[in-house]
């Protein structure tokens, strides 16, 4: 089947606004990397370590726009992806982190226990938001790929939309 121009018009602009995501999964992923030590799961009350968490948070939910449904435009088309096993893997991770922990919050992530004594309170675990660094070394890897592949789409696209006018 043969796109029509607005098809191909509104998967270039999904392919646009998924370039600008992945760019700041990619700025994230990098000022993570940039910091000394690894980033282990292990909370404590420093700025560093929110400040690596709100980091987290925002790659994880800038990655998960891309491949998200998305009102008025088209699905990504995750053949662009060109992802190996170990991608796929982690891609897969990403979007179940996404759906369960850092965008939603759900009951399998956050922990609760409710204590009642003298007093009625709540013990309450946070999911640790935290990605080690080999693996924010392959997220940087999958983006270059996807962001590369989406750029020769483009490409194609553009040529496309521009010989329908």
């Amino acid at each position: 089947m043969v796109a029509t121009k607005e098809q191909n018009e509104r998967l270039y602009i999904r392919l646009t606004v998924s370039v600008e995501d992945l760019t700041l999964v990619r700025r994230h992923v990098r000022n993570l990397l940039a910091r000394d030590g690894d980033f282990g799961p292990v909370r404590d009350d420093t700025t560093d370590y929110w400040e690596r968490a709100a980091l987290v948070s925002a790659l994880v939910v800038a990655y998960g726009r891309v491949f998200s449904r998305s009102n008025g435009l088209p699905d990504f088309p995750m053949r662009l992806a060109g992802y190996t096993t170990e991608e796929k893997a982690q891609h897969d991770q990403l979007m179940h982190l996404r759906d369960t922990q850092y965008a939603h919050s759900d009951s399998a992530t956050h922990h609760v226990r409710i204590v009642k004594g003298s007093t009625f309170t709540s013990v309450h675990r946070m999911p640790p938001y935290a990605i080690p660094r080999h693996q924010l070394n392959l997220i940087l890897s999958m983006v270059d790929k996807v962001r590369d592949n989406i750029e020769e789409r483009q490409g194609v696209l553009h040529a496309e939309i521009m010989a329908e006018e």
